[in-house]
């Protein structure tokens, strides 16, 4: 499985949100990682209660980009972020309670979902958002 920080789609055409995307993807790498090396508990918890943080900041200046753009796809990106911070929950949940088999199987959802979305929606917005005039 290729590093997902080093992923092409976390490339988009908009500096700010290729940024943005660059954090969201080392911090579900590092997750990861410290799920692989056998981290549990209260510092896992901790990082993907960050990861849902920073994701909504994330999903909102997307979103506040669209609006001031007029995105026509804008309610169905906002339908996308929704079923992702779904599954981040879902990923924070089993962390708390220590279902490890349960964490990875979603860790693995919401890294297949993240890459979807930005491989997709967010090249579709960025296209948009270049023609009106955001880099």
């Amino acid at each position: 499985m290729a590093h997902l920080a080093t992923h092409a789609s976390a490339i988009a055409g908009v500096q700010a949100m290729h940024e943005q995307h660059g954090i969201l993807v080392e911090s579900l790498s590092a997750i990861r990682q410290q799920l692989k090396c056998g981290q549990s508990g209260s510092k896992l918890t901790e990082q993907i209660a960050r990861l849902i943080e920073f994701t909504h900041m994330h999903f909102g200046c997307e979103e506040s980009l669209l609006i001031r753009c007029a995105f026509p796809g804008l309610d169905e990106h906002r339908k996308a972020h929704r079923r992702l911070i779904i599954q981040m929950k879902l990923a924070e949940h089993g962390a708390e309670h220590g279902d490890r088999v349960e964490l990875e199987r979603v860790l693995s959802a919401v890294r297949g979902q993240y890459l979807e979305h930005v491989e997709g929606l967010d090249q579709v917005y960025s296209d948009w958002l270049n023609a009106h005039g955001i880099d």
